[in-house]
């Protein structure tokens, strides 16, 4: 997060260091997503961190090391798409689905004319020909995360368990998205129950959904000052 965009007045942005633009909040997670199971699917010791418990005194009978090696396989073993919007009938199962849930302006961190910075426009001899504003939109985005699996319900329960591991495991890499001074902060997760969505899914597959919650700084460009460079003084001498 950049706090100087909460004050006023706030420093000038530079081209290289922020992005204009409504921010991508879909599309980041679904490569964070990708990501994620690369990186379980590669990390030797992914399932002990995110299925630990089930090696406790109190789920060891039941679950223990081999429940984890059953999960590990299946997850390694096992396509698991992820896609923007709904999946449709005809969709492999399992699946992680992203929906745009809603996106707000948040009116309480707005500052006065919502300024950002400016950025200056130089000729060859470092003298500045215009001035580009620049203006910034505090945004709140909610992407509701569907978790989607056939048969089992508690596949479901498995994938989740995972993404929301992801989640708060690997929160920074969302926070600091390189060569950009304007990224994602205050990163927050909730999920629903168990359920089935008859209206999209097939009556055998089930779903959890994660609403998760992340606000960023959208930033746009307004007008140009176009500066004064020539200036032509005329003086006129009294003869008298």
């Amino acid at each position: 997060m950049n706090t100087a965009l909460t004050q006023f007045p706030p420093p000038a942005i530079s081209a290289e260091s922020c992005v204009t633009g409504v921010f991508p909040v879909d599309f980041i997670f679904e490569i964070f997503f990708e990501r994620g199971l690369k990186w379980f699917r590669e990390e030797a010791r992914a399932p002990d961190l995110v299925y630990a418990h089930l090696k406790n005194d109190y789920l060891k009978s039941r679950y223990g090391q081999s429940k984890i090696d059953e999960i590990a396989k299946y997850i390694r073993e096992t396509e698991i798409d992820i896609f923007q919007s709904f999946p449709v009938d005809d969709m492999e199962a399992p699946a992680i689905s992203l929906n745009l849930q809603g996106q707000e302006e948040i009116v309480q961190d707005a500052g006065l004319d919502d300024y950002s910075g400016s950025i200056d426009t130089l000729d060859t001899l470092g003298n500045i020909i215009d001035r580009q504003q620049r203006a910034y939109i505090p945004t709140r985005s909610q992407i509701l995360v569907g978790i989607h699996a056939t048969g089992s319900p508690d596949k479901v329960k498995y994938l989740y368990y995972l993404a929301s591991y992801l989640l708060s495991a690997f929160k920074s890499d969302l926070q600091r998205i390189p060569g950009q001074e304007n990224g994602l902060f205050n990163i927050t997760f909730r999920a629903s129950d168990l359920s089935r969505l008859n209206d999209f899914l097939p009556q055998n597959m089930f779903s959890r959904f994660m609403t998760v919650t992340a606000e960023h700084f959208d930033v746009v460009e307004r007008e140009k000052d176009v500066m004064i460079t020539d200036f032509e003084v005329n003086v006129d001498v009294n003869g008298g």
